[in-house]
């Protein structure tokens, strides 16, 4: 039983990394900072949800680098 819960909280505990990590640069880029990027490598739905939160990311930057100042 011990074993099992020890177990469980291996799997659970990368997964939940990845969202925290997520999380975190959503609440900068809300703050407007657009210079950040999610570090996330896996090739799994986490490492897919990564890459298209980096090319949000990247696609909200480019015309908003073309504004005028």
């Amino acid at each position: 039983l011990i074993f099992g819960i020890f177990i469980v909280i291996i799997l659970i505990k990368y997964p939940l990394e990845c969202i925290e990590k997520v999380v975190t640069i959503a609440k900068k880029v809300e703050q407007g900072d657009l210079n950040v990027s999610v570090d996330i490598q896996s090739k799994d739905e986490l490492g897919q949800l990564a890459n298209s939160f980096n090319s949000m990311i990247s696609s909200i930057r480019s015309p908003t680098s073309r504004w005028p100042r």
